[in-house]
């Protein structure tokens, strides 16, 4: 057993707080300005990964300590995720839900998947390319509603819906990829006794979870003890995704049912309350590391297929979302504004395509296209949602949802205006 020497512990320990150090200036130096300029966090961490990445200054070569930290980022942000789709949102949008949200994944995948297979992709790696593309940006989708007052909106309960339908595929998608997986001679990985065997195995985590969350959650309740209840509740979130990853699943699917499961209980409060600090900062981690992962070589390389692609994206999901809305709300401008929303590509697609890429269901230069256009589309996401300030606001919605029930799922809450916007004359 090679046991690591001091040197190399402090040489590695040097380079993570190097790293951290250039990661919280580039925060402090941009983000603030990004949200003053009305073009939202998630640019600003983008633009500040390209500026301290390998393509600019150079100051972090996407070093691997950050890269973890920007998984452990997804890990939390998931269980966020899981722990916000409480059951009465659910409840009271399920109809929106299933509908707008079902139509709009489903259309938007088979259409990719037949332009994938057109372009000689495997039907697994069509359909999952399909789907990532299908997923919208959640983190900036939700932040901006609420920041502008649109939740209590018609196109932003549409938007809502099936933003909300997206987070609900998120855990299924990665789940079946390792069943999509396939080895050189075109056969499947698993065979029928071993795939049972996984599905034996993650339906033990899910009742070890039902019988140890009781018992955990009155532990928890009787401590009033923030540290014991941080301690408590990572170690229910660990332990859950490194059950999911043992059984070939994945971390970020674990901590999506632990959040799910904690979602109805009495202490989801002060998860929320002891979760506030760290899932913004770990948010934009991903987020700044995708820019420094941003290659400005690649694009010029292929610039037309990047352009091709990006623009496809947006124009393909700007058609089938202006249609639910101009159905859904009586009006083309409503479902104007829902394609402005949210017809970027999202950062839970980039997770998708990471995950078939490490099952080798896509090679390397489909996910580099792939991720880079899903990039795209995010950047020029926060010009095009200003654009929706140029529209007549669309109507107030009928449904309006208590504000405890809008709580962004991966994003700091921001209070929704109580005063409601009046239908125009």
């Amino acid at each position: 057993m090679n046991i690591p020497k001091y040197k190399d512990i402090r040489l590695n320990l040097h380079e993570f707080l190097m790293d951290t150090f250039y990661f919280l200036i580039a925060t402090l130096a941009l983000v603030p300005l990004f949200k003053r300029l009305k073009l939202g966090s998630m640019l600003g961490y983008i633009v500040a990964g390209i500026l301290i990445g390998p393509m600019c200054l150079g100051l972090i070569d996407n070093s691997k300590s950050i890269v973890q930290l920007a998984e452990l980022g997804i890990t939390l942000l998931l269980f966020i995720v899981g722990l916000e789709l409480s059951p009465a949102r659910l409840k009271q949008l399920r109809k929106n839900i299933i509908l707008e949200g079902g139509l709009q994944m489903t259309l938007t995948t088979i259409i990719f998947f037949f332009i994938g297979v057109a372009f000689g992709l495997s039907y697994q790696a069509a359909f999952l390319v399909g789907a990532a593309l299908s997923l919208s940006s959640t983190a900036f989708a939700l932040s901006h509603m609420a920041e502008t007052s649109q939740l209590t909106l018609s196109h932003g309960q549409t938007s809502l819906s099936i933003l909300l339908f997206q987070d609900l595929l998120i855990v299924p998608l990665l789940a079946i990829i390792p069943l999509l997986a396939t080895d050189s001679s075109s056969q499947q990985v698993m065979s029928y006794s071993g795939i049972a065997l996984k599905f034996g195995l993650f339906c033990s985590l899910i009742l070890l979870c039902f019988f140890v969350l009781k018992p955990a959650i009155s532990f928890i309740k009787r401590t009033q003890d923030p540290e014991i209840s941080l301690a408590s509740f990572l170690f229910l979130m660990i332990g859950m995704a490194i059950g999911m990853e043992k059984i070939g699943l994945s971390m970020p699917m674990g901590s999506f049912i632990t959040g799910a499961f904690l979602a109805n209980t009495e202490i989801k409060t002060s998860i929320k309350s002891l979760t506030l600090p760290f899932k913004g900062i770990l948010m934009g981690l991903f987020f700044m590391t995708l820019g420094i992962n941003f290659d400005f070589k690649f694009i010029a390389e292929n610039l037309q297929q990047v352009g091709l692609l990006s623009l496809g994206i947006i124009a393909t999901k700007s058609i089938i979302l202006t249609a639910i809305g101009r159905i859904k709300n009586g009006n083309f401008k409503s479902g104007i504004k829902v394609s402005l929303l949210i017809s970027q590509a999202g950062e839970f697609g980039i997770v998708l395509i990471g995950s078939a890429l490490h099952f080798n269901i896509i090679d390397t230069p489909v996910n580099k296209l792939v991720v880079t256009s899903i990039l795209v589309t995010m950047i020029t996401a926060p010009f095009l949602v200003r654009m929706t300030s140029l529209i007549r606001n669309s109507v107030k919605s009928e449904e309006i949802v208590p504000e405890e029930i809008l709580d962004t799922s991966n994003v700091v809450p921001i209070k929704v205006n109580s005063n409601p916007e009046t239908k125009a004359a």
